[in-house]
Order: structure tokens, then sequence, then C-alpha cells
């Protein structure tokens, strides 16, 4: 306990310490990183001509409508406006003796140049008219160099299925959902998707995972990076996700939502699933955003979401309630100024079921001896930014994020594990309690079953802390019209804590360490952008220092060592060539590394061999590697329908794997290295009709395969280390398919909307205007997985397929408007989830291929037989293997 609180109260220093840091920080950026626009941001360039000659027209002045930002064409009637946050906004276009244009809705897209050509009359009578046109978000984007996929604020509103980033990504093309609910981006492993939010990294570290849960709702844009990332992002092998919160408006306005769900509950007693009924899944969210003070002629505005929601979920044992909160503010402290704050939080306190737990025991007899978790994050951030002149912009932030999870017991939950009862020490502070001995007990009834009973519960404490302190920086500059340079870099400061104890066994396993490791990038990036070619390339640095004594040899113990410095270079290039007006081709390569997981660097690194058999951690890990090449095709079809044909293969190195290490005497012990590879290759396929009209729709595909030596950094500590050396099967020699290669992976969308005031009949009859539905179907080939026999491995490696899987998702929507259609109104709306109820396998039994079939048997000599089978009916009836019932929501939410 004394080492807990040691541990807490250096963290508290530091943090406080940090928060210092950032104070400073904010004091000087206010004064020295004023600026004109936010950081996640992209680019409107066009030309203005003359309607009747097409020439083009010098001295246009072209200003975004609510600010104080404009410019002028050159004398080639070309202009740009560069670094504009991501959004929608209203240009004027005018010039003295020529009728003014304005363009509505004109949609800016992170890191990418949003075109706009237009045509000016003559009219020197009339100078106050203004000729208004609706901007269309282009259909093929000509400076496209990467592949990935954007989904707007408007997008998420409508689409089905849509309750969680990670839903709305995993129908992406290129992703494969395992049936941990892991997102896996092109063949990559758990972990190697970084996740950032407003432009801060949002990770936690341990596991390289999201580290905050974001409101969809809240967002202006999502967009994920499958390919061809730029110098400015790292940490990533397979992906890069953005989400970028909303900013406010000049006007009030608001929402409140509201919805309730019900579905089908599964009855462990019967194994079988109930009627539909409530499962008290109900939500409760506003949204509120304007302005908020003036300075001077400039407003400043705000935007805030706030949700609250709970359920009780499907499965026994899986309640859960989660609070959140984003807010951003923007101000304009001058002209060429702009600060932003953002700040977000959020908590969940969660029951947890399993069917069995590592051992293969069951509390469904026992549900009140399962544990509970609860997370809680939030992250606050400050930019700072000075416009030096129309062409330049630098850029300042500082920003703390922290994450924290707890998983224990529900009835010890507030309880230490070492204050736990049937917790006791010896004399030397060893273990020698009976936390183990009283769990698992038997009976009569449940003797050869595996369910537990009585005050049994699972004895698993863990707790874990990250947070780190970063500042940011970047220098964007348009050198030319044609060229655009930025340069960038981070720092950041983290702060780990990590506490677990396992009793399971009579030498519990677990450890309480603290580490404080430093990261930093930079890099330098350039944009060349001419009518038949867009290049994007640079040079990333990344470095990582562990910051970490360790001993030489866990088992001899002779001296302690310092962990160095790791330093990687990536170089990235891409290009795209418009080959006609409606074709684009792109290339890109090169090179992305990631740091190593922090659980698999600082795990036992005291030598604790007490524990079986015992894996150490090693904060030497070299930055796992990948080197990418992709070659895209987009092509425009018809007048709206876009074709897209993507071809990659990724070679990935020094990915981390336990392996068995022998000193120089013999002496033998397991530690993480950079030992595993692979290597990923397929193509992706879209065929997206955007019709401005009623009906849109897409279709995509993927075509992967994903092998290597493992699939997760323990495979060769579980399927080859622990296992009977006479039953261990051959060590790999060679790839094989991995545990989430999903050869084929079909998602087809079809959305239709009628429009407020728009008139359509049907057979004569007017229908009603001002609703929407949306269809989501996806198709996933089976996943692999290794056959096994009582003995271990029973055939090749990740040679058997499990069951494809087959789902439908809708949401419909009608609009109430309350006097005319100026954007009061109240919606209702109904989201159902697995529309046919289909029970697609997420997982089986190895041994017999099964989802409900765990090959035991039961002897029909048993005086007690038919209760036998009847406990054992539910013991392998895991409703865990399958994947979630139909969900329904009926929701209302009014729009002021």
């Amino acid at each position: 306990m004394n080492i807990r609180l040691n541990i807490e109260e250096e963290l508290d220093l530091l943090s406080k310490r940090t928060l210092t840091i950032i104070s400073v920080m904010l004091l000087l950026s206010s004064f020295a990183a004023q600026s004109l626009w936010g950081g996640t941001s992209g680019k409107i360039a066009g030309i203005v001509t003359d309607v009747e000659t097409g020439g083009p027209i010098e001295g246009a002045t072209i200003r975004v409508e609510g600010t104080n930002v404009a410019t002028y064409t050159d004398s080639d009637g070309e202009f740009y406006i560069i670094n504009v946050p991501v959004g929608k906004y209203n240009l004027i276009v005018g010039m003295l003796g020529r009728e003014s244009v304005r363009f509505e809705e004109v949609r800016v897209l992170m890191d990418l140049t949003t075109p706009l050509e237009c045509t000016m009359k003559t009219s020197p009578l009339d100078m106050d008219r203004v000729v208004t046109v609706r901007a269309e978000r282009p259909i093929i984007q000509k400076d496209q160099t990467y592949s990935g996929e954007i989904v707007t604020r408007e997008q998420i509103a409508s689409l089905a299925n849509s309750r969680s980033i990670q839903a709305i990504i995993s129908n992406m093309n290129g992703t494969v959902e395992d049936d941990n609910g892991t997102v896996h981006v092109r063949g990559g492993r758990q972990g190697t998707v970084s996740y950032y939010f407003d432009g801060f990294s949002i990770q936690d570290p341990f596991f390289s995972t999201q580290g905050m849960m974001i409101d969809p709702e809240a967002l202006e844009e999502l967009s994920l990076t499958s390919g061809g990332l730029s110098p400015e992002y790292g940490e990533a092998l397979s992906g890069v996700v953005n989400a970028i919160t909303r900013d406010g408006s000049q006007d009030f306005h608001g929402r409140v939502r509201i919805y309730d769900g019900s579905s089908e509950t599964y009855d462990v007693t019967k194994g079988q699933y109930a009627g539909f009924t409530r499962t008290n899944n109900n939500s409760i969210g506003v949204d509120l955003s304007g302005p908020l003070f003036n300075m001077g002629d400039r407003t400043s505005t705000f935007f805030s979401a706030l949700e609250y929601s709970k359920s009780d979920g499907y499965l026994p044992h899986s309640n859960a309630k989660s609070y959140s909160g984003t807010g951003k503010l923007v101000a304009f402290p001058t002209n060429n100024s702009k600060v932003t704050v953002n700040a977000s939080y959020y908590f969940q306190d969660r029951d947890l079921y399993t069917h069995r737990d590592v051992n293969g025991i069951s509390y469904d007899f026992n549900l009140d001896g399962l544990g509970k978790s609860e997370t809680e994050s939030y992250l606050v951030g400050f930019k700072g930014q000075y416009n030096m002149s129309a062409n330049t912009v630098f850029s300042g932030s500082v920003n703390r994020f922290r994450t924290k999870t707890k998983i224990a017991p529900s009835h010890l939950f507030d309880t230490y594990w070492n204050k736990w009862p049937g917790y006791t020490v010896d004399a030397n502070g060893e273990y020698n309690g009976s936390i183990d001995d009283s769990n698992y007990q038997n009976s009569s009834e449940y003797l050869y079953t595996g369910f537990t009973f009585g005050n049994d519960f699972d004895p698993v404490y863990h707790e874990r802390f990250s947070a780190y302190t970063g500042g940011q920086f970047s220098y964007l500059s348009q050198l030319s019209k044609n060229n655009q340079v930025k340069i960038g870099g981070d720092l950041r400061r983290y702060e780990l804590y990590y506490d677990e104890r396992l009793f399971f066994n009579a030498k519990p396993y677990g450890e309480t360490y603290s580490a404080f490791p430093w990261f930093g990038a930079g890099y330098v990036q350039d944009k060349l952008e001419f009518n038949d070619l867009v290049m994007n390339f640079g040079v990333r640095f990344d470095y990582l220092y562990a910051d970490m004594e360790y001993w030489n040899n866990p088992i001899d113990k002779d001296y302690r060592k310092k962990s160095s410095a790791k330093v990687q270079w990536s170089p990235r290039l891409g290009f795209s060539h418009p080959i006609s007006e409606n074709s684009v081709l792109h290339f890109n390569y090169g090179y992305l590394f990631q740091a190593p997981q922090a659980s698999l660097m600082y795990t036992n690194l005291e030598g604790n061999l007490e524990s079986g058999y015992p894996l150490f951690g090693n904060p030497d890990l070299d930055a796992e590697k990948t080197v990418y090449y992709e070659l895209g095709f987009k092509h425009l079809l018809g007048d709206a329908l876009r074709m897209e044909l993507t071809t990659y293969y990724k070679d990935i190195k020094d990915m981390i794997g336990a392996r068995e290490v022998v000193d120089e005497v013999g002496n033998s012990y397991t530690v993480y290295t950079n030992s595993d590879y692979g290597s990923t290759k397929g193509f992706d396929f879209a065929l997206e009709n955007i019709n401005q009209g009623s009906m849109s729709w897409s279709l995509r595909y993927s075509y992967m395969m994903a092998s290597g030596n493992a699939s997760d950094p323990n495979d060769w500590y579980y399927q080859y280390y622990t296992v009977n050396a006479n039953d261990r099967p051959p060590v790999p020699t060679r790839e094989y398919p991995l545990s989430f290669d999903q050869r084929h992976n079909l998602t087809a969308v079809a959305d239709y909307r009628v429009k407020p005031g728009q008139k359509l009949s049907f057979l004569g009859t007017d229908l009603p205007t001002a609703w929407g539905i949306n269809l989501l179907g996806t198709y996933g080939s089976g996943l692999a997985y290794t056959r096994t026999s009582k003995t271990g491995v029973a055939g090749a490696l990740n040679a058997e397929r499990m069951p494809s899987t087959v789902r439908l998702d809708m949401r419909f929507n009608k609009d109430f408007y309350f006097a005319g259609y100026d954007g009061n109104f109240l919606s209702f709306f109904l989201e159902i989830e697995n529309l046919l109820d289909r029970r697609n396998v997420l997982d089986v039994y190895t041994n017999t291929g099964e989802p409900d079939d765990d090959g035991d048997e039961i002897l029909t000599t048993n005086t007690d037989y038919e209760e036998r089978v009847r406990l054992h009916d539910l013991m392998q009836n895991d409703p865990q293997n399958y994947d979630r019932p139909r969900q329904l929501r009926v929701g209302l939410s009014y729009n002021f």
C-alpha cells in the first residue's frame, strides 16, 4: 500500500508541475501565437473569370462571410485561402462594376483543397445585385494523394448504426472487426490505429488503443486514413482516425435529444433468449451553439454537447451508464488572430459479464461474483495561432490528456486488493492467504460442470492510469500558388501507473509500477499543386525515451542498466495525377513507425520469477515498422456516379513478440523482442452514387490477405512456451493467415431523403415531406482460426474459417416543422440494429468448430446424468459466441 501511495503522490506532484507548464505556455501563446484559423483545417482555392470572354478577372475580392477573412485574385484570376477550419462556409466574390456571387455551404475537408470556380457578369448599373450559388462538394477530390474515407456532420446524422465512431469506422473500406469488437485496418494488429480528437492524441499508451469515447453527434467531421499518411501523422502502422468537433455558430442554435431502447434478453438459467423487452437503453443529450462575446467587431463563439446514457444490456450483469461532455470556445483577439479552447470529459461505469473466465469457470449462477469497470478520461487543449501574412500562419498549442481504467469485483470495488477478505502475508511479506482457495468452490451439483456458487468471486484487480502533457507547433506557408510547405513538431511527457493482481493461484500474479517516458516528433512536408499533378512529400522524425532502469538479466540480476533513446526517420511520398477531367490516378509510398505499447516495455521489470511462466518486459524495444505501397484510380462514370479502385501492399517488420532467451550459463527466460513479422496485400473497390436529389447509395468491397508469424505479441508465449513440451506445435517458419484475416468484406448503403417542402406523390397521392430512411447492409467472410484437439494444435495454423456474417441496420426519421422551414423543428427517429435478427457467429470452440459445442462428453453411467447434461448444455451455449440480437431505439429530438 505504501508503494501505491508514493506513486500516487509522485503522479500528483508531476501533474501540478505540468499544469503550471500549461499555464505558462498558454500565456506565452496568447502573446506570441495568435492566428487566423485552427490546426485541423483545409484550403480553398479557385479562379474567377468573365462569363462572356472566359478571361481571368484580377482584383476580385473573395470574403468568408461572417469573418474578417478576405483575399484577392491575382493576374491569372486565381486565389487561395489557407488553414480554413473544417466545416461549411458562405463565400462572397465581389468587384466594383460586376455582379457579386455568393457561394453557400462551401465544404472544407481536412488537409484537402476545396476548388471553387466563379464566373462574373458586368453590372455597372446594379452593383448591389448578388447571385447566389449553392456550392457542391467535388465528386472527385483531385488533390487527394492518400486513401481513406471522410464522413461529414450531415452524413453522421442520417447514417444507420452510428452511435459510436467505432461503428462508423468498421463499415469503411479496409477495416475488419474481430470478435472482441476491435477494429483492424488493412491487416494491422490491435493497437496499430492512432486516434486524434481535435488534433490531439487520445491514445492509451498501455495498449495503443482509443483512450476516450467520442460522441459522433458532436462532430463536424470523422475521417479514417488507411494509406498514404502525410509526415504530419505518426504513431500508427495501419491507419489514423481524426475526429473534429463542430465550431460554434454566429446565432444561437441547439438540440435536445432523447431515446429509449428495447431488445431480446438472454436468460442464463435457461440458455435462451426471452421476448423483446425494454432494456432501459435510454439517453438524453443536449447541444448548444452560439455567440459568446465580442472583441471589437469580431464575435467569439462556443459549442457544447452533453450526453447521459444508460443500458441494462441484453446479457445479464451488463448494466452500464456513462456521462460525456464536449466543448469548444473560439475567440478572435485581433483581426489576425484566433484562440481555441477544447475540453472533453467521459465517464463510464459498467458491469462485466463473462460466460467463462480465463480458467473456463462460469459465474452464471453467481452473477454478483463478477466484476465491474470504471473508465474516466478528459482532454483539455489550448490553441493559439498567428497570421504572419496572407500566406503564412504560425500555430502553437498545449494540451493535457488523462485516462484511467479500473476493474475489480463488484462488491469489493472500493477496496484495495490487499484489504480483500482472505488476504494475508507471512513475516517476509509474501502472500500466504486464502483468496484463491475460497473461490471455485465445488458442490455435488456443480462439481463437474464448471459453475461457481456461494461467495465465489472473480479475483481480478486491475487499475491503470496514463496521462500526458504535450506541446505542438506548426509553421504553414503558401510559398506560391502552387507550393505549400508545413513544418511542425510535437513533444509529450507521459505519466503511467499500473497496478494488477490476479488471485487464481497460491502465487498470485501481478505487479505495481510507474513510468515517465518521453515522446517527440518533427516533420517537414511539401505540397505541390498543378493542373495535372499534385505531389505530397516529406520526412518525419520520431523520438521515444522509455526512461527506465531494468535488470540486465532477470534471472541473475547482476546489475541494472538504463534504457536508450530510440529515433526513427520516415520518408513519405504521394502524388495525384488527373488523367482527365473525370479521372485521377494516385500513388503513395513511405515508412511508418510505431512506439511499443507500454505494457510490453514495462511489465515485470523487477524480475518476479514466482508466477509459473514469468514473462519480462523490455524498455529497449525498437519501434515497429511498416513499409507501404499504394496505387489508386478514381473515375467519374456519370454526372454523380464515382468509381474508386485502390490496391496496396504492406511489409511489416520488427513487430513485438515474446521469445525465449538463453543466457551464457544456460538460464532461460521469456522476454518481449522485435521478433514478429507480417505482410498485407489487397484492394478496395467503391462505387458511389452521390445524387443531390432524393436517392443516394454506395457499394464498398474489400479483398485482403493479412499474414504473418503471429497475430498477437503473446501468441508464442501461450501457444508454445506454456504448452507441455510433448504437445508443442512446430514454431512457424513462414507466414500464415492471421486471426483477423478476412478475405471478403462488403458494405452497401442506401439513403432516401425527402426534403422539407419537396412535393412527391405516389399513385396520385401526395407523400409526406421532411423524412428519410437509411439502410446499411454488411457482409464479411469468416475469420481464421486454428483447429485444436485435447493435445494441442490439430492442423495447420489458422487454416479453418468461421462462418460468414450478414447484417442489416436501419435508421428512419420524420421532421415536423412549426413555422416554415427555418430550422426550428421536432424530429422523430427510429434506429434498428441487426434488423433481420440474425445470429451471426463471432467465435467458435476450436476443437469442434461450432459456437455451441465444446466437445465435452457426459458419461451415461452417472446417476445424475440428466441434470449434468442440462448444466453442460448451459455451459457450452455461450451467448458471447454470437452477435447481439436485434436492438431497437425510438427517440425524439428538438432542434432550434
